[in-house]
């Protein structure tokens, strides 16, 4: 993981982030015009004529969240993931996460130096998220606060008050324009299945364009993003980021990493060569645009026809629809997870925790569906029709020996054990969990012909 450092310089953090009342809009249309819309990397100087900003505080703050290596005497922004969802992808909420995310990956912007605890100019936020905003999981509320922030910047940022004040008062900005300020105290629901496909491409995109060996597997991909904590940045517990990110990484793997964005070309293992650039400066090479197979496609080359491949955004489309079709399947197993990590895997009939690890501990539940997924009863995989049970009482559960029915007050277990103590025991319901009263009355009535 990367070691803490500092402290840190500010540098142009103390810029407005506002962007004039458009945010991260802004950043969506500056990428894009400075890219001239074209997936080719640019130089520096490039990106600033053609960006059609004449804003210096934008092109500034723009250094946090693209990436810059130097290569001859250029310094070049090379296309990586937040590149190609600026240039081909209209403005989102999704984008803007994204913005986040890559600002506190802190993988980005200008190089200072050989400065120790200066290699990027956001350092310090990748280490807030990981030492301070991420706490049991998710991302907790208090640490935005302005008393907060101001004690880790007092102890990470070498600059007077009143520039930490605004370096404060812009990061906190950005979780505002993200919408997740406001936000009730307690953990900030992240809620990454929209926007951590772009996220980890980007941060693999990333890391690539300085790797020796740019092609990697995904279970490696996984295991580095681990390493690193990825999942930190993506506001989830390291359980949840493994099945979050599996079918991601396998995804990237197929698209050949870096390579799906070719005709661009990157930096990797010191090796550079020439291109056009948007200001007809030369920079690296293009290569020829190669298609990527998706997941049904014959494993055989001859066999496979892809001539609807041919040109990136078709490539890019495909990917993404893959993804989207693999995370919908992974969705619900996380939110199965998030609802057993809600109740401390604490069973709801018995109130026990089965204990599976000790150092570190670990406890083992189940996620209990009221009306059974699939054909032919086809309930709903989603909270509402979700309970949390020990082993025991999830087989019987599922078999109809203990059932769940309505009270005045709200439900109640009904156990067809005679003296079971947890006959008539009431279901505690958490704050932010609530049960589809439809299900349980199925539920009840499915096996009370089989019981009485």
């Amino acid at each position: 993981m990367p070691s803490p450092a500092g402290p840190h310089l500010p540098g142009s953090f103390t810029k407005n982030f506002a962007w004039h009342g458009k945010g991260l809009l802004k950043l969506h249309e500056g990428i894009r015009r400075g890219f001239s819309s074209n997936l080719q990397p640019v130089t520096r100087q490039a990106f600033r004529s053609a960006c059609g900003l004449d804003d210096a505080g934008f092109l500034l703050a723009a250094n946090f969240f693209l990436f810059n290596t130097p290569v001859g005497p250029n310094n070049i922004i090379p296309v990586d993931e937040l590149v190609r969802q600026a240039v081909q992808e209209p403005h989102s909420s999704a984008f803007d996460r994204l913005g986040l995310f890559v600002l506190n990956l802190s993988l980005g912007g200008r190089r200072v130096g050989n400065n120790v605890g200066n290699e990027y100019p956001t350092q310090w936020a990748n280490e807030f998220v990981r030492q301070s905003l991420w706490q049991a999981g998710r991302w907790q509320r208090g640490a935005l606060e302005e008393s907060g922030m101001d004690s880790f910047l007092a102890s990470r940022i070498r600059a007077g008050a009143p520039a930490k004040r605004k370096m404060r008062s812009n990061y906190r900005h950005i979780f505002e324009l993200v919408r997740y300020l406001p936000n009730p105290p307690g953990p900030i629901d992240s809620d990454p299945q929209s926007w951590a496909a772009g996220a980890l491409f980007t941060a693999w995109d990333r890391r690539g364009l300085t790797a020796s060996s740019p092609r990697q597997t995904a279970a490696s991909l996984i295991a580095a993003s681990i390493a690193e904590e990825d999942y930190k940045l993506l506001g989830i517990t390291v359980e949840e980021f493994r099945e979050l990110a599996e079918p991601i990484a396998g995804q990237y793997e197929l698209a050949r990493g870096l390579q799906r964005l070719q005709p661009t070309v990157h930096r990797t293992g010191g090796a550079t060569t020439a291109v056009a650039t948007a200001s007809g400066a030369t920079g690296p090479t293009i290569s020829a645009p190669r298609a990527i197979a998706p997941l049904s496609a014959p494993t055989s080359a001859a066999a496979a026809d892809l001539s609807w491949l041919t040109t990136a955004s078709a490539t890019d489309a495909a990917v993404a629809r893959q993804i989207e079709q693999r995370l919908a399947q992974k969705r619900n197993q996380l939110l199965a997870m998030r609802l057993k990590a809600h109740y401390g895997h604490t069973c709801m009939a018995c109130g026990s925790r089965l204990a599976v690890g000790l150092d570190p501990e670990r406890f083992y539940s189940e996620a209990a569906h009221i009306k059974p997924l699939g054909k032919p009863h086809d309930g709903p995989d989603s909270p509402d029709n979700m309970i949390v049970l020990c082993p025991n009482h999830h087989l019987q559960f599922d078999r109809g020996i203990v059932s769940l029915e309505a009270t005045r007050g709200g439900f109640r277990f009904v156990s067809h054990i005679p003296k079971d103590p947890i006959h008539h025991r009431a279901l505690t319901l958490e704050p932010g969990h609530a049960l589809d009263a439809s299900c349980v009355t199925w539920h009840a009535s499915l096996f009370r012909s089989k019981t009485t």
